[in-house]
């Protein structure tokens, strides 16, 4: 394999997937949206990123969950990984999170 991270970055762009930020998971995650749902990706270890038969990086034999309720209501950090999964997906701009947004650097 060429370049595992550089591989990775392009499955998960081609399932234009997002990698949320503040988990405090111990492994990284990948949320995508996908019929009308969020989805968890996991176990993107070296080899569950291959080439396909075009040279383009994929992702194979990766964990799927559903996103529950529950975690959406309890985890800011994947309601924000949802959301921008899905304008993503629809090809919409991702809402901008910048709390500082608008702030004068000289008030911080």
């Amino acid at each position: 394999m060429a370049n595992y991270q550089d591989d990775k970055r392009g499955g998960i762009a081609a399932i234009r997937g997002i990698l949320p930020e503040g988990t405090r998971l111990r492994r990284q995650v990948v949320v995508v949206w996908l019929y009308d749902q969020a989805w968890l990706i996991d176990d993107l270890h070296e080899r569950n990123i291959m080439r396909n038969s075009e040279n383009e990086p994929t992702i194979i034999d990766a964990l799927v969950g559903s996103v529950t309720p529950l975690a959406l209501r309890k985890l800011g950090w994947l309601r924000n990984a949802c959301e921008d999964a899905r304008c993503s997906r629809l090809g919409v701009s991702l809402p901008n999170r910048d709390v500082y947004l608008g702030v004068n650097d000289d008030e911080l």
